[in-house]
């Protein structure tokens, strides 16, 4: 967890899923004390890479819509052992918690009255 809170530098590659779904295909974070870098790869070989400043200052990414692709404004930040990020979107803001739980690495989004829990597990 010495990685999740900041103290240094840290990666994983990570299969897609987990004991709850996901889906998708590899993803790797890298992380270290400013910031917080999620790479996903899609099925069709595609990359997308999402950065978030870990100060709570304003971090932007591009993300695929129904529209196309779109900027979404991001504020993250190091709460305890989790790092928590708020997006703000036109339907309302979306919170994902990022955090180990023993040998897993969760996700847990929230949006509205909906949240969903994806534990990831690191490829060998």
């Amino acid at each position: 967890m010495a990685a999740m809170a900041g103290a240094g530098g840290g990666g994983a590659r990570m299969g897609g899923g987990g004991r709850m779904g996901g889906g998708g295909g590899p993803m790797t974070i890298t992380m270290d004390a400013a910031m917080l870098k999620i790479e996903t790869t899609g099925g069709d070989g595609s990359t997308t890479t999402q950065t978030y400043k870990l100060d709570g200052s304003e971090s932007k990414n591009m993300m695929m819509g129904r529209g196309g692709q779109m900027e979404q404004v991001s504020h993250a930040k190091i709460d305890g052992a989790k790092v928590v990020i708020v997006t703000t979107t036109a339907n309302g803001d979306r919170t994902q918690s990022w955090y180990m739980d023993g040998d897993w690495l969760v996700r847990e989004q929230t949006f509205g009255e909906n949240a969903i829990k994806t534990y990831f597990k690191k490829a060998q």
